[in-house]
């Protein structure tokens, strides 16, 4: 019976002092990273535009979209001017227009069909 009550004294002693580690390593983490956060010689920095890509099947659509908002007039000048039908110069058009918002010369509010029409 002693020898039972002993072992489950050292049992909850050692499971104390476990959560009391796991408690305090956590605690300084979660400092160490709000300084980090805080500290003002850190640059700021953007978060990354999506990684997705448009398609030329995606910019077909928002210039179908935007030409859906525009007078007749304007929208028949825009399917002049835009090879809606020839796919390799879509496919070169998506292709400028992907290496643009790479390299940040244009920017959009979402990598969307709708952000691009608009």
């Amino acid at each position: 019976m002693n020898k039972m009550l002993l072992l489950n004294c050292l049992a909850v002693f050692v499971f104390f002092n476990v959560c009391v580690l796991l408690i305090s390593c956590a605690k300084k983490k979660a400092e160490e990273i709000r300084k980090a956060d805080a500290s003002p010689s850190k640059p700021a920095v953007k978060a990354p535009a999506k990684s997705t890509k448009f398609t030329p099947q995606m910019v077909v659509a928002a210039f179908e979209k935007a030409g859906g908002r525009m007078p007749a007039e304007l929208k028949a000048e825009m399917v002049k001017e835009i090879p809606l039908k020839d796919p390799a110069k879509m496919t070169e058009m998506t292709e400028e227009l992907n290496a643009e918002l790479a390299s940040g010369e244009m920017q959009l509010k979402g990598n969307s069909v709708d952000a691009l029409a608009d």
